[in-house]
C-alpha cells in the first residue's frame, strides 16, 4: 500500500476539503515540542502500516502534486531505496549558503529538506523513533543531519537529482509539456513541486493554468 500524510495546521479544513487522497493524521499533546507531536503521529502512524509499505510524509506549505499515487509509488521503488529526503532550495546569499552548508542542514553534500520524504514504514519508524529522546530544543532537521554525518544502519538519501521532489527556483528553466513538468533539460518530470513563497506557487499555476492544485494561504 502507498499512503501520502501530513500534520495538521491551521489551514485544516481547507486542506482537507482539496485533497482527500492525503491523510491527516491526529494531532499530539504528548509533547511540550510540536515537532515531536508530529513526529510521534508520524511514529504510530508508520507503526499501524506493514513495514514495507510505502509512505510519504508532507508539510502544509505550498506545494503542487503533479503525479498520481501510483506514479509516485513507481518512481520510488525504481530509486532502489528505502527512504528518500528532498533537497532544500538553493538560497543565493553567501550567509544562507554557507549556513545551509556548514552547519547542521547538509547530508553528504546535500541541503537537506526534512518537510518532505518518501520511505517504507519500518524505516520511517526506525529513523525518527530515537527523536523523541533528544531534548526539547534539538530540531528535527539537527536530528536527521547528525545521523546523516555519523552514519547508521539506515542510509539516508537526498533526492538532489530531482526525480521526485523539486524545490522552485524562478531561474531555472521550466517545461510544462503534456501535464507533465520538466526542469532544466531533466528527462524525468517532476512529482512534486514545493515552494518558499506562496507567490511563486500562484504564478506558476496561473502561467501554466493548472488545475486542481492548492497554493496555501490563496
Amino acid at each position: 500500500m502507498f499512503y501520502i500524510i501530513t500534520y495538521p495546521e491551521p489551514d485544516l479544513l481547507r486542506f482537507k476539503n482539496k485533497h482527500l487522497n492525503i491523510e491527516i493524521l491526529p494531532t499530539s499533546n504528548t509533547y511540550s515540542s510540536n515537532s515531536k507531536n508530529k513526529t510521534k503521529a508520524v511514529l504510530d502512524f508508520c507503526n499501524s502500516k506493514s513495514p514495507d509499505d510505502i509512505i510519504l510524509y508532507l508539510s502544509l506549505e505550498n506545494f503542487i502534486l503533479l503525479d498520481s499515487k501510483e506514479l509516485i509509488q513507481q518512481k520510488f521503488k525504481s530509486l532502489k531505496t528505502d527512504l528518500l529526503f528532498s533537497k532544500r532550495h538553493n538560497d543565493n546569499s553567501f550567509r544562507e549558503k554557507y549556513i545551509q552548508d556548514k552547519l547542521f542542514n547538509s547530508c553528504d553534500g546535500s541541503r537537506l529538506n526534512i518537510n518532505f520524504y518518501i520511505g517504507t514504514a519500518r524505516k520511517i519508524s526506525m529513523i525518527w523513533q530515537n527523536y523523541l529522546k533528544t531534548p526539547y530544543f534539538v530540531s528535527e532537521l539537527e536530528y536527521i543531519a547528525r545521523l546523516c554525518h555519523f552514519k547508521n544502519e539506515i542510509d539516508i538519501k537526498i533526492d538532489d537529482k530531482e526525480q521526485i521532489f523539486y524545490n522552485y527556483n524562478p531561474k531555472d528553466k521550466i517545461l510544462f509539456k503534456n501535464k507533465k513538468l520538466y526542469v532544466n533539460q531533466n528527462l524525468k518530470n517532476i512529482s512534486f513541486v514545493t515552494f518558499s513563497d506562496v507567490k511563486d506557487c500562484q504564478v506558476l499555476k496561473k502561467k501554466y493554468n493548472l488545475q486542481g492544485i492548492f497554493c496555501n494561504v490563496q
